[in-house]
This record gives C-alpha cells, sequence and structure tokens, in this order.
C-alpha cells in the first residue's frame, strides 16, 4: 500500500511538472506575440493570458511581472542561439562545416525571428541593456565566445584560415546572418527577388563563401 501511494505522488508530481512546463512555454509563445505588436509598455497580461489559455495568475506564478516576462521572452532567444552554437562547436575541426552549421540555423528561425525585431530594435533604440544582458547571460553560460576564438585560434594554427582577428572575424559573420534577418521583407521588394523563400534557402551557404573565400578573384588579388 505504501509503495502504491509512493507511486501515485511520482506520477502526480510528473504530470504537475508537465503541466507547469506546458503552461510556460504557451505564456513565453503568446508573450512574444503580444510584445512584438505593443511593445513593453502597450502590452496587457489580460491578452497574453487570453492568447494563451493560461490564467493571469499563472502568469504571476512563472514571471513574476510583466517586466520579468518580457525579459524572458528576449533571453528565450539568445538561449537557443548559444545552445545550438555551442553544440555544432563540440569536437569541430572544419570551418565550412561549423559556419555553414550555425547560418543554417539562424535562417531555419528566421520566420521566429520576425516576431523579435520590433522587441530587439526598440530596445537598441532605448541603449539595449535587455538585449545586452540576454546576450551576455546565455553566451557566458555556455562559454560561447572563448569558445569559438579557441576554435578560430586552432584553424589558424593549421593552416585552414588566414591570420585574421577573431573578434571581427565573428562580428562579420554575425552581421551578415543577422542584419538580412532583420531587413527581409524590405530587402527582397527593393532587391526585386521573387522567390524569397528560395534566396532564403540559398542565403546560409551564401554567406558562410563569402565569408570564408571573400569575393575577389585568385589571379586579381595576385594582380592587386
Amino acid at each position: 500500500m505504501v509503495s502504491l501511494t509512493k507511486w501515485l505522488v511520482v506520477i502526480m508530481n510528473e504530470n504537475e511538472h508537465k503541466r507547469l512546463v506546458g503552461s510556460k512555454k504557451k505564456i513565453l509563445n503568446a508573450a512574444l506575440i503580444e510584445f512584438s505588436k505593443n511593445g513593453l509598455a502597450g502590452s496587457r497580461v489580460d491578452r497574453i493570458a487570453a492568447e494563451s489559455g493560461v490564467n493571469k495568475a499563472m502568469i504571476y506564478y512563472h514571471f513574476k511581472s510583466k517586466e520579468n516576462l518580457y525579459e524572458e521572452v528576449i533571453n528565450k532567444l539568445f538561449t537557443s542561439v548559444a545552445q545550438h552554437v555551442d553544440k555544432y562547436l563540440i569536437d569541430a575541426s572544419d570551418p565550412e562545416t561549423v559556419f555553414t552549421n550555425i547560418a543554417d540555423y539562424y535562417y531555419s528561425i528566421s520566420r521566429e525571428f520576425q516576431n523579435y525585431v520590433p522587441m530587439l530594435l526598440h530596445e537598441l533604440a532605448s541603449g539595449g541593456e535587455r538585449v545586452r544582458a540576454g546576450i551576455e547571460k546565455a553566451f557566458e553560460t555556455n562559454e560561447i565566445p572563448r569558445k569559438i576564438i579557441n576554435f578560430i585560434e586552432k584553424c589558424k594554427a593549421e593552416g585552414k584560415l588566414r591570420d585574421v582577428d577573431s573578434r571581427h572575424a565573428m562580428l562579420s559573420f554575425i552581421g551578415m546572418n543577422k542584419f538580412f534577418l532583420l531587413i527581409a521583407p524590405v530587402f527582397a521588394q527593393i532587391w526585386e527577388i521573387e522567390d524569397e523563400n528560395k534566396f532564403r534557402a540559398e542565403r546560409p551557404h551564401a554567406v558562410v563563401d563569402l565569408f570564408l573565400h571573400g569575393i575577389l578573384e585568385k589571379k586579381y588579388e595576385n594582380i592587386a
């Protein structure tokens, strides 16, 4: 009888844990939409509750305040990016494979990322404190900067990469990926891209090719 009681308690605890995790995910997804439309000041917890199907009490149970929820939505993006980059750096040896995997990941989340654009632009215009804190928390927890620099330095020592500044290299690579994600809808119109989905699918490999090989022909480099 005691064993049965313990088993029931375990099952109940597991079910409660799943329920809480599920409700938190629903809240974050609904909050992303609300904050992207209305910003922090204009967003309402009532609307987030209605969109998520979770009552307000549960929202405050998970996040304590609207401001904390807003920060958690931003942190969720950078945590996901950091975890994926960290995965690609494990036992990495080929720079083209690593950078292609990272670029592919950026574009795999491009549709979801569009919901973040208004939030991130607003935060950057306001000084970027929450963005900076989110990046620091996610990337320093996984030691991403150190791992990337070590990887680039390793590739340089093995003759796979030129003797470039690792920090400048990564800033350029990140910019080549993220800038397009920020302006994709406008870019597609200005440059008359007829098949945007095809262009998006090609973009990661185009970025890596340009990042690793540049655009000058070798014969032109020798003449110059």
